[in-house]
């Protein structure tokens, strides 16, 4: 973990090194009726408030950090009570096709032992997308192999009014831990966002479907 946290500053001051001129922050803040990652709600279906702060230079380089309240028992996170996300990577377009790559750090500052940090990749060609995030480093149990991967589509209906689709499956290391696969169809209409989700789970109550409404605003600071 230690090696990880490094190479992150490395990142963050490589980053923050370069000229603003060519950079930008921004900040965002976000509410919902409740907060579903990955298709399991994190709020015991109660409801989210987060917020975050990004840097992006023009070569593609960005960090950033991003903050929500939990629930009690999200997503079998324990007494997480809120969640603290640190990360960094690299992103681009060319043309009709783009692509995000780097490692986010999900921290727990209330229950630091369900701490976790994952690699992940992304790529956009035209309306479709696909991405994967894999495990390397958990103080769940040192499990660290966990893997994930979705498939996503958006399309414009009209001007400002998008339809999306996403796919998901999550396969954990821990053969505790159940594998589930989830989907997400949702429409978005400037800020705000309307969605049904579900997963396949088998614990009482976790497959039941989900309706979300939220609204998110980002500013330049």
């Amino acid at each position: 973990m230690n090696k990880i946290r490094l190479l992150t500053l490395f990142i963050v001051l490589n980053t923050l090194y370069m000229s603003p001129v060519v950079a930008e922050v921004t900040g965002n803040i976000g509410v919902s009726n409740n907060y579903i990652w990955r298709g399991v709600t994190q709020t015991d279906d109660e409801a989210a408030v987060s917020g975050g702060i990004d840097y992006s230079h023009k070569s593609g380089l960005y960090i950033g950090t991003w903050f929500s309240n939990m629930g009690d028992g999200a997503g079998g996170a324990g007494y997480a009570r809120y969640e603290q996300d640190l990360y960094a990577g690299f992103a681009g377009k060319s043309g009709e096709f783009g692509y995000d790559a780097g490692l986010i750090m999900y921290r727990y500052p209330v229950d630091n032992s369900i701490d976790f940090t994952e690699l992940y990749g992304k790529i956009k060609v035209k309306n479709f997308g696909f991405g994967m995030a894999f495990t390397i480093d958990s103080d769940a149990g040192g499990l660290d192999s966990d893997f994930y991967m979705h498939a996503s589509a958006a399309f414009e209906i009209k001007k400002n009014l998008m339809a999306e689709a996403l796919f998901g499956n999550y396969q954990f290391d821990n053969p505790l831990t159940e594998d589930y696969m989830h989907f997400k169809l949702g429409l978005v209409k400037d800020d705000l966002g309307f969605a049904i989700e579900k997963n396949d789970r088998t614990a009482p109550d976790e497959d039941d479907m989900r309706l979300t409404v939220s609204w998110s605003k980002e500013v330049a600071l």
